[in-house]
């Protein structure tokens, strides 16, 4: 029989409040890596165990031992050198409100979806010169 659950504590999130990513991440082609980047996350009270999904191509990213709190309700999630592709990727930003997530249901994991925009970097080879383009979309979705 599994043990009652202790209510969630004082002063932890409600809802993630604002999530900041770069515009674009470049991913370089001869090396077949994207390069490092940073996600902010801003919650209305602390977050007893954040983690970032990234979505690329059938694969799974999963960040929760980078994540670190920056004060006051923000946290700074740095996502190293990967081999995440070139494309369009969903985000998935989420918090359980228990630091215990296997003593967790449901209800008390709060979650919030964004893109992020990977770019191939062309490089050409008669003058060496990197150039980049990219179509931004921001569009943001709320759980």
């Amino acid at each position: 029989m599994r043990p009652l659950r202790q209510a969630v504590e004082k002063g932890v999130f409600t809802k993630i409040t604002d999530v900041r990513v770069p515009e674009t991440i470049m991913y370089n082609q001869s090396k077949g890596r994207s390069q490092a980047f940073t996600i902010n996350i801003t919650a209305d009270g602390s977050i007893p165990f954040p983690q970032v999904i990234i979505r690329a191509n059938e694969k799974e990213y999963l960040y929760n031992n980078t994540i670190q709190p920056a004060g006051n309700n923000v946290y700074t999630a740095e996502i190293a050198e990967s081999d995440i592709p070139p494309g369009c990727h969903t985000v998935q930003i989420e918090g359980c409100r228990r630091k215990d997530w296997q003593q967790s249901s449901d209800d008390d994991w709060i979650k919030y979806y964004i893109d992020i925009h990977v770019v191939a970097e062309n490089i050409s080879t008669d003058t060496s010169v990197k150039t980049t383009s990219a179509v931004v979309n921001h569009s943001k979705k709320k759980n």
